[in-house]
């Protein structure tokens, strides 16, 4: 448990040897810690209620589920989500239904700035002011802890640096 258990979402460890200690799995091969989700989506999904009993049941049974299709050759059955800065702007796709790095960054600088309003445009795209889009989505990012939605921008500017570097 983090030292600040309850309001920090707790880590889990896989100690028989079921589950292979490689990415693919969502295992850190390192550490051995289950990655469960990405973490921002873990906040939404938990709205930030990390009692024991909410994590095993919306985070860690949802990933044990899915590791034991896995196990039997199937497919993950959830959102499944790449590490990284890329499982990151997946989240936001998913969830405000933007997949441009730069976007996605500048809406969440507004969000950390308490700027955004309901009449401003969706970030989706859509043209629709953000009340009668995605407004419940955006209220929930509004809950997130400042330093985790600022490790959501630090991620979409260092996908912008991968897409803007020269290639050789």
């Amino acid at each position: 448990m983090p030292d600040d258990y309850p309001r920090s979402i707790p880590s889990a460890w896989e100690t028989a040897g079921r589950i292979e200690r490689v990415i693919d799995r969502h295992v850190f091969p390192r550490t051995g810690a289950l990655c469960v989700g990405v973490p921002v989506e873990l906040w939404v999904r938990l709205a930030g209620d990390f009692a024991i009993v909410s994590y095993l049941e919306k985070a860690l049974r949802p990933y044990l589920i899915g590791n034991s299709l896995v196990e039997e050759g199937k497919p993950w059955p959830f959102d499944e989500s790449p590490h990284g800065s890329e499982g990151v702007l997946e989240f936001y796709q998913r969830f405000i239904g933007n997949r441009d790095p730069a976007a996605v960054g500048n809406f969440l600088i507004s969000v950390l700035q308490n700027r955004v309003r309901g009449h401003w445009n969706c970030p989706c795209g859509s043209g629709k002011p953000i009340r009668k889009c995605h407004e419940a989505n955006v209220r929930a990012l509004r809950s997130v802890p400042k330093l985790v939605l600022a490790s959501s921008v630090e991620h979409m500017i260092a996908l912008l640096k991968l897409r803007t570097a020269p290639s050789n």
